[in-house]
């Protein structure tokens, strides 16, 4: 710092940019009977993954969770967004 006494008043500082990157591959399946005239049994699985880069919630917090120059470093799940499984 150049000037520590004024420093103190200053929190961390981020960067944020656009060179993020996600990955999302999905199944789908549908089945469908005819239980009865004008009644039908339906059911849906869904199976997903998503894989993307480190995500920052406060990227201005000075907190700093991806290594500068290497933002692939920590790519894996999409945190909060990866729904495995539904039925």
């Amino acid at each position: 710092m150049q000037n520590p006494l004024l420093g103190q008043y200053y929190a961390g500082i981020g960067q944020v940019d656009d060179g993020g990157t996600a990955t999302y591959q999905g199944l789908n399946l549908s089945a469908r009977k005819q239980v009865s005239k004008g009644i039908n049994a339906l059911a849906n699985y869904t199976w997903g993954h998503c894989i993307s880069d480190q995500w920052a919630q406060n990227p201005t917090a000075g907190n700093g969770n991806s290594i500068p120059g290497n933002r692939r470093a920590w790519r894996s799940n999409c945190l909060g967004l990866d729904v495995r499984q539904v039925f």
